[in-house]
């Protein structure tokens, strides 16, 4: 059976494309690295990489779908490791979260100074993305868990708040003022995470916005905003950690979300997860 420093080699190179810089990453030399991935062709009596003049080096229609499975394998050795080390010693690993910018920064930063301190061992890293890009990380085990908006099709989710979008505005606004997402004739503003739950909410029926400016951060959306550029599409929740006022207005259709922690199991994810996991459920206990 192939031995699981070569799939390790194999997850370096498909995830940096190079045979150069995965030796680099495990300290081997590239000779090496090479012979393993042969070791593990040989063995599958499959290719797992092509040579492509312009792009380099790409995965096999078989790597691709190996990939994921590697993942999870490495996962799944990462947890019995920490298990067995548990019994007898502090809680050690690496804890791997994907999060939307919003939870990186109101969450994950208030959480992760609490849970290094009590688990020192543990590595712990964050990898930033959209809603939708989060939900691919852990999709295809990148992740241990993510922090993410609904829907999440295909994964198990634990609620922490539930939310929904509304429209902003710098002026004050007739009191029965609507904003029609799909009819508004001009730009609405979004944050990347906001804009990828309208877009999902509307795509299932079929609509669209006409004029759509997508900001990487809410934040920016929200100054733009303040400084009478548009009307802003934010989340509700994220609203209340601005100070300055601005003008609130509801939207039409209405579009309620869910911000959540997602895995493909709970039950499954590594004692060094799962601990990470409880400090943002007892934060959330507590009232955020």
């Amino acid at each position: 059976m192939v031995i699981l420093s070569n799939w390790n080699v194999f997850l370096a190179v498909a995830e940096s494309g190079s045979f150069t810089k995965a030796a680099a990453t495990l300290h081997i030399s590239q000779p090496a690295a090479s012979k393993a991935i042969a070791a593990l062709e040989e063995e599958l009596s499959a290719r797992l990489f092509l040579r492509d003049k312009r792009k380099g080096l790409l995965l096999t229609n078989a790597g691709q779908k190996i990939l994921p499975l590697v993942r999870q394998m490495r996962q799944l050795d990462d947890r019995i490791a920490q298990t067995a080390y548990q019994e007898n010693h502090l809680l050690d690993g690496v804890v791997k979260i994907a999060s939307v910018p919003i939870m990186t920064s109101l969450v994950l930063a208030e959480v992760l100074p609490e849970y290094q301190e009590s688990y020192p061992y543990v590595q712990v890293e964050i990898m930033d993305g959209t809603n939708w890009g989060v939900k691919k990380m852990v999709e295809e085990y990148r992740a241990d868990f993510g922090l993410a908006i609904s829907p999440f099709p295909g994964l198990m989710h634990t609620p922490l708040i539930r939310d929904r979008m509304v429209a902003v505005t710098k002026e004050k606004l007739p009191p029965d003022t609507v904003f029609h997402l799909t009819e508004y004739d001009k730009p609405l503003l979004f944050g990347e995470a906001g804009y990828e739950v309208v877009a999902d909410y509307l795509g299932r029926k079929n609509l669209a916005i006409r004029e759509p400016r997508i900001f990487r951060q809410g934040d920016t959306a929200i100054q733009l905003v303040r400084k009478g550029n548009g009307v802003g599409i934010i989340s509700e929740y994220v609203l209340k950690f601005y100070t300055e006022e601005l003008f609130v207005y509801p939207i039409r259709p209405a579009i309620s979300t869910e911000y959540a922690i997602i895995a493909h199991a709970m039950q499954e994810l590594s004692p060094a997860a799962s601990a990470f996991v409880e400090r943002i459920l007892h934060r959330f206990s507590r009232g955020y």
